[in-house]
Parts: structure tokens; C-alpha cells; sequence
């Protein structure tokens, strides 16, 4: 075994802020630490909530080495005392980390409880770090309360959570809470051109500038990414070529496919598609980077102020960007966001990226294959809803002849030319308007027939009453004849 790797940290630790000063981004929060340590108004209870990786559990044992330094409390820990080199270590008798998601129950809260009641080994405060506090089950809370109420003087508690709407408001109420904030994109790159430097590593900046886009604020995670990196670095030079491996999209590849949609070259396009599938790109990545890239070009169309304050862009990328803007329309961009968007969600449907972003572009491209496309459909639709027109006479129902020529007119646009469409169409709808005329002729001679029927009916009933009446028969005549006579 080569010794020489057992000793190896990986650089989220190795670089992991040891002191108030060494703390990035979150610079409230220590300004409001260090004023509580300089007046010496430090509270029993604190609460560290915000995303994952933004320095909650490293600001914990920076304000633990404080408070325990032989030279505090103090802003400035020496690092040097036993107690500060035992808390960087992780071995303090007295400053214990607990996880929250595999100490919930409330057994291990009976035993925090009883064990708070002693004293400090050597130190000056007993600190109890739990991280993933909301991971607690309600019981164990509720057995936490009175000792985070009242502790002894000697205890400090400092809580550390994802997720704080979990948290019950007694716990809440109990403590003081700082709410941690995501990273900025330069400020993610500063940091790891500071480890570039002392670890004498020869990388090119927009590699860097990918890797902290890639973070997503989150300094651990732009970390974690650099050091899967590294190692391909030391071998090969360059990571351009595999980056993607990472499921980390190059702004230079993006900027290309852009290229390729302003020019409406779509073999271009489909071509430079199947380029980054044989490099191992995750199509569902890239396409979520393209219409935020897109995005970013819309932007500078509409509000080049807001352009030009948007921190996570490389130089390269706003160059390139403000060269595109140029040429091409606001309405063009909302049109290709529109059909990507679509494309997104169509994937889903297919369980295929490639199929939708491919037609996606290609619709983009030729815009009079796609309305020609439209115009046929539209022109089908029409030709069907005439066969849904249903004509009453009398007591029938008469329904339009059937339409014959549609496979016929179907077959002939796929290959005559627009003139014969038209002319077809135009013939077919003739023939549906004189269906509906020769319908209606219909429905009025029957109506025709039907008055002077009842006319026929009318006269006869009424010379049956006047005979029954003029004989004097009175006694025969019906509720009809009654009716009749009443009528008239």
C-alpha cells in the first residue's frame, strides 16, 4: 500500500474555514457571532439554518474554538491550545457533534440530558453541536425542551438544520437563529483559485467557472466536483473533452448549438446533437442549460441593465452573448424557448430527449415546412365538421352525403402543389354547402306539406262539428269538438 495516499483529505475538509475570518459569504452572520462574543452576551442556544454545504456546521466549530480558546472568549481563536486543536481534530471531550438523523429518538435525548449535568472535562464550556435537528421525532423533542430552557451555565447548544419550517416553534422560540445564505458564483471561483494555487495545479479558468456554476452555491459541492476532477487534470492536462462526466454543461458548447439556432442551420444543429451524445453528455442537462442560456440572451434583449448584473456568467459567455443579441429577435428567442419548453415536456411522454430537441430545432429552422404543416391540419379540421351537421325534416333526420374525396385530397397533399390543395378544397366545401342547401329545400317543402295537412285535418273536423251542431246533437260532441269550436 502506498503510505503516501493514507493521509490524503479531501479538499472540502483540507480547506474548510478554521477561523471567523476565513468564513465566505456569510458575513451577517459572523459580524452578528462576533459582536455577541465581544460584548459577552453569548446565548445558550443557537440555530444555524440554510442549504447544504454553505459552512453551518464549520461556523459551529469556529464559534465552539472561540468560546474554548485558553485566550477567550474570543473573535480570534489561536488554533494552538489544546482545546482549539482538538475541536479541529473532532476528538474534544467537551465539544461533542451529534447527528440528528441517527440520534432521534428520545432515549438519546434522556442520556444528552443526563450527561450535561457534569462538568466540562478541562474546558470552559461544554458544547453540544447536533446537526440535522429537524431529524429529532416530536417525543424527543418534547424531552429536549426543559433542558434547552434552563441549562446549566456551563452548556451551550448549537443546532444545525436543512430544514427549519420541521423544527417545533418551542424549539425555536428557545433559541437565536441565523438563516445562511447560497454562495455567489465569484465567490465560489475565488475559493478554488486559492486551492489551484497552493495545490500548484494548472487548470483554465472557464473550468473553474463551470464547476462553481455547477455547485449551485453550495461551496462542499463545488468542492467535491474540483476533486473528481483534479485527478484527470494531473493525468491527461485538459478535462474539456470529459468534463461532462460530471453532468457539468461547458458554456462553449452551449454558446455552438446557439450559433447553430440564430443561423437556422439545423443539419448543423443535428449534427453537433449527436456529437455531444457520443461524448457521454446527458441530453436532459444540456437541454436545461440551452434554455437558460437562451434565457440569458432574452434577457440582454429586453434589460440590458439586468444583463449586466448577472454574477454567474462568464466573461466569454456575456461576450458572446451581447454578439448574438444582434442578431436575432426578441420574438425568435420566445418562439425557440416556446418549442424547447415543449420539447421538455414531451420528453417525458417519450421517455427520449433527442427525438423532441431534434424537432424542436428543426421546426425553429424551417418555419414554412411547419406552417405549411399547420395549414394542411387546419384545412383537414375544417373539411371534418361539416360530417358532424345533422338536418331535422319533420320527423327525420337527414344527414349530409358522406365525404369521399378526403383520402383522395389526403393522398394529393403530400404531393400536388398548393394550387391543387386549394382547387381541391374549394370543390369539397361547394359540394358540403350544396348538400346543406338541397338539406334545407328539403326541410321546408316537408314543413310546407305538414301546414297543409293540419289545414286538410282543420277544415274536416270543423264541418263535422257544424253538421253535429245544426241537427242539434249535442250529446255526441267531443272534448275535440269543444276544442275545436273554442279555437276557432
Amino acid at each position: 500500500m502506498d503510505k503516501n495516499n493514507i493521509g490524503y483529505q479531501v479538499f472540502a475538509l483540507k480547506y474548510r474555514p478554521q477561523t471567523f475570518s476565513e468564513v465566505v459569504g456569510q458575513e451577517d452572520v459572523v459580524f452578528a457571532l462576533r459582536s455577541a462574543i465581544t460584548e459577552k452576551r453569548i446565548h445558550h442556544a443557537y440555530l444555524f439554518s440554510g442549504p447544504r454545504g454553505v459552512g453551518k456546521t464549520s461556523l459551529a466549530r469556529i464559534l465552539a474554538k472561540a468560546l474554548n480558546c485558553i485566550e477567550g472568549p474570543t473573535v480570534n481563536p489561536c488554533g494552538k491550545c489544546q482545546s482549539c486543536g482538538e475541536i479541529t481534530r473532532g476528538i474534544s471531550l467537551d465539544v461533542m457533534e451529534i447527528d440528528g438523523a441517527s440520534n432521534r429518538g428520545i432515549d438519546e435525548i434522556r442520556a444528552l440530558r443526563e450527561a450535561v449535568k457534569l462538568s466540562p472535562a478541562y474546558c470552559r464550556y461544554k458544547i453540544y453541536i447536533i446537526d440535522e435537528i429537524h431529524m429529532l421525532t416530536q417525543e424527543a423533542f418534547n424531552a429536549l425542551l426543559k433542558t434547552l430552557e434552563e441549562p446549566p451555565a456551563h452548556v451551550k447548544f448549537i443546532f444545525a438544520t436543512t430544514m427549519p419550517h420541521k423544527v417545533p416553534l418551542t424549539i425555536l422560540s428557545r433559541c437565536q437563529k441565523f438563516s445562511f445564505h447560497l454562495l455567489s458564483l465569484d465567490k465560489i471561483i475565488n475559493k478554488l483559485e486559492r486551492i489551484v494555487k497552493q495545490e500548484n495545479i494548472d487548470i483554465d479558468k472557464s473550468i473553474l467557472h463551470s464547476i462553481a456554476r455547477a455547485g449551485q452555491g453550495s461551496f462542499r459541492d463545488a468542492e467535491s466536483l474540483f476533486d473528481q476532477v483534479v485527478p484527470i487534470i494531473l493525468e491527461k492536462g485538459n478535462v474539456k473533452d470529459i468534463i461532462s462526466f460530471l453532468g457539468i454543461i461547458d458554456e462553449s458548447s452551449l454558446n455552438t448549438l446557439v450559433q447553430f439556432i440564430i443561423e437556422k442551420d439545423a443539419p448543423a444543429s443535428l449534427e453537433f446533437i449527436q456529437k455531444i451524445i457520443e461524448n457521454g453528455v446527458d441530453l436532459g442537462i444540456f437541454l436545461n442549460s440551452l434554455i437558460e442560456h437562451l434565457r440569458n440572451l432574452l434577457i440582454c434583449k429586453v434589460s440590458f441593465k439586468t444583463f449586466q448584473k448577472l454574477s454567474y456568467l462568464s466573461p466569454a459567455a456575456k461576450e458572446f452573448i451581447l454578439k448574438a443579441s444582434g442578431n436575432i429577435s426578441v420574438g425568435s428567442i420566445l418562439k425557440i424557448m416556446d418549442l424547447l419548453i415543449a420539447a421538455k415536456d414531451l420528453s417525458r411522454k417519450l421517455n427520449s430527449v433527442r427525438i423532441p430537441l431534434e424537432l424542436a430545432i428543426i421546426k425553429f429552422s424551417n418555419p414554412k415546412l411547419t406552417d405549411m404543416a399547420d395549414s394542411k391540419n387546419k384545412i383537414t379540421k375544417d373539411i371534418d365538421k361539416p360530417k358532424n351537421i345533422v338536418c331535422s325534416v319533420g320527423d327525420e333526420r337527414v344527414n349530409p352525403a358522406p365525404d369521399k374525396s378526403k383520402a383522395a385530397l389526403t393522398e394529393n397533399n403530400s404531393t400536388g402543389s398548393d394550387n391543387q390543395i386549394k382547387n381541391k378544397v374549394s370543390s369539397t366545401l361547394s359540394r358540403k354547402v350544396n348538400s346543406l342547401v338541397e338539406a334545407k329545400s328539403l326541410k321546408a317543402e316537408a314543413v310546407s306539406r305538414v301546414t297543409v295537412a293540419d289545414k286538410e285535418v282543420d277544415k274536416s273536423e270543423s264541418g263535422s262539428f257544424n253538421n253535429k251542431q245544426d241537427k242539434g246533437d249535442h250529446s255526441s260532441l267531443t272534448l275535440k269538438d269543444i276544442a275545436l269550436y273554442g279555437r276557432k
